[in-house]
C-alpha cells in the first residue's frame, strides 16, 4: 500500500507507463485482500501527477461523479500527445528559425555592378537611396564603372538608335 501511494509520474518515462504501474499495484494489493476501488485508484492517479499535468488534474477531480481509471487514462494520454505534438512543432519552428537566420548571405550570384539596368538605379546600396555610394553621397558614379543607357523597349539598334 505504500508503494501505490507514493508512485508518481516523475519516475516514468511516459503517463502510459505510471498508469499501468498503478494499475498492477492495485492488482496485486487485491491479490492480498486489501482491494482498491476504482475511485481510490483514480485519486491516487491524480495526485501523481507533476504540474505540468495540473490542468487536466483539476478537471477530473472537479467532475461528480469521478470518472473511471480507463477514461481518466485516455484523457491523460491525450494531453500527452498534444504536448508532445506542441513540443514538435515548436522545435521544428526553432529549428527553422535557428537555420534562417544564421545563413550569412552570398553574393557571388552576380559580379558587383554598381550601375546594372536591372538595378533601378538602387545599385549596391539597395535601399538607402539614390546616387549614394559607399563613400557617402556623389552626385557621379564611381570612375572604376561604366555607364549604360536605361532600358526602354522601343530603343533597339533596328530603330536607328545608336549605343
Amino acid at each position: 500500500m505504500q508503494k501505490f501511494s507514493n508512485t508518481r509520474l516523475d519516475a516514468f518515462p511516459s503517463v502510459s507507463a505510471y498508469c499501468q504501474e498503478l494499475k498492477v499495484l492495485a492488482d496485486q494489493l487485491a491479490n492480498v485482500n486489501a482491494p482498491v476501488d476504482d475511485e481510490r485508484l483514480v485519486l491516487q492517479l491524480i495526485a501523481g501527477l507533476n504540474e505540468s499535468y495540473e490542468g487536466i488534474a483539476t478537471i477530473l477531480q472537479q467532475q461528480d461523479p469521478l470518472p473511471s481509471f480507463y477514461t481518466s487514462r485516455s484523457r491523460l494520454i491525450e494531453v500527452e500527445t498534444r504536448k508532445a505534438e506542441q513540443a514538435l512543432l515548436a522545435s521544428k519552428t526553432a529549428m527553422a528559425l535557428n537555420t534562417t537566420t544564421s545563413r550569412t548571405p552570398t553574393h557571388t550570384d552576380s559580379p558587383p555592378n554598381t550601375y546594372r539596368s536591372d538595378s533601378r538605379g538602387h545599385g549596391r546600396s539597395r535601399g538607402r537611396g539614390r546616387g549614394r555610394s559607399s563613400s557617402g553621397r556623389s552626385r557621379f558614379p564611381p570612375t572604376n564603372t561604366y555607364w549604360q543607357p536605361p532600358y526602354a523597349p522601343w530603343m533597339t539598334p533596328w530603330s536607328g538608335y545608336q549605343l
